[in-house]
């Protein structure tokens, strides 16, 4: 019941939810002063008229108080948000740029090992994963968890057979989930995976769910199945948003089918909470996603790059 009262105040534009809010909050303040002015010329010889004044000015100062201390604690809370957006966009932006030449430059000294760059491009992910949990965080009020999925092959994904792992995961991420990572039998198919099969199949650019369940009891009665390697995933999270980590063929090559993309691997959001990523609040919670998965496509992009010319010996 409640979750369905949520479902329409979700739909609400928030002008229309600014604009009731001011008229409710009018009518709240104007009802006992119209109430006192209805007693008064109904009984206009009442002896205790006064102390209904009263009490009716002490009303209507503490509605006052109470709004002033709601309007104080809202612009402490978008100022937070703000800071720690801001803050946060500009130290992964800031390591990045740093992390990137680091690279660029260790390799032209002779100095270059696979465990130097392994280890300089997951410090880099990780804390961009962190930074990026901490922006959403700072957005829902929830708790969010974030990994970066590396697609097992090079060139175009052949989706019969293709495989992924688990680059790296947030700080914050569930034990478990680490255990699970580090104690795989097989590899993860993709096509066991709705979320990056859906979005390879038909060439999505993400893949947003406020509530899984929900969405995978839909599926079954669309006579579809949802997919997912993660044993009892429903544990772990609830809601997600899944981008790809790619770039236009047409950008880095002459070849290609017309709208094509070289695709390295996903970048996974989620939540144990189902109001992390609300469905009013999807555009710009993908549009950040994406704005991380494709700073992350570069590095991944040079660390596959240097990761071949270490393997082959030759440049």
């Amino acid at each position: 019941m409640f979750d369905k009262v949520n479902k329409v105040f979700e739909k609400i534009p928030t002008g229309w939810i600014n604009f009731l809010t001011i008229i409710s909050s009018i009518m709240a303040i104007g009802s006992p002063i119209v109430g006192g002015i209805a007693i008064k010329l109904t009984y206009p010889n009442n002896p205790n008229i006064h102390i209904i004044y009263f009490v009716i000015i002490c009303t209507v100062v503490g509605m006052w108080f109470l709004m002033f201390r709601y309007m104080i604690k809202y612009r402490k809370i978008l100022v937070e948000v703000k800071s720690t957006t801001s803050n946060r966009f500009f130290e992964l932006n800031r390591r990045f740029r740093n992390v990137y030449f680091d690279i660029d430059k260790t390799s032209k000294q002779g100095n270059f090992t696979i465990e130097y760059l392994t280890e300089k491009v997951e410090g880099m992910l990780k804390s961009s994963l962190d930074d990026l949990c901490e922006i959403y965080k700072a957005f829902s009020g929830q708790k969010v968890s974030a990994c970066v999925k590396y697609i097992d092959s090079v060139g175009p994904v052949e989706l019969k057979d293709a495989t992924l792992r688990t680059f790296v995961r947030s700080s914050n991420a569930d034990v478990k989930r680490c255990e699970l990572d580090n104690n795989l039998s097989g590899p993860i198919y993709i096509k066991d995976n709705s979320d990056f099969y859906e979005l390879l199949d038909n060439n999505q650019s993400y893949f947003y769910q406020q509530n899984l369940i929900e969405y995978a009891k839909k599926c079954a009665e669309m006579g579809k199945e949802y997919k997912n390697s993660t044993p009892k995933w429903y544990l772990y999270y609830k809601g997600t948003i899944v981008v790809p980590i790619n770039i236009a063929n047409r950008r880095v090559a002459y070849k290609g089918k017309e709208n094509s993309y070289d695709v390295i691997g996903f970048l996974c959001v989620d939540s144990l909470s189902t109001e992390a990523f609300l469905e009013s609040e999807k555009n710009y919670n993908v549009s950040i996603a994406k704005a991380v998965a494709a700073q992350m496509y570069m590095m991944l992009k040079q660390y596959r790059q240097y990761l071949k010319i270490l393997t082959d010996g030759c440049e």
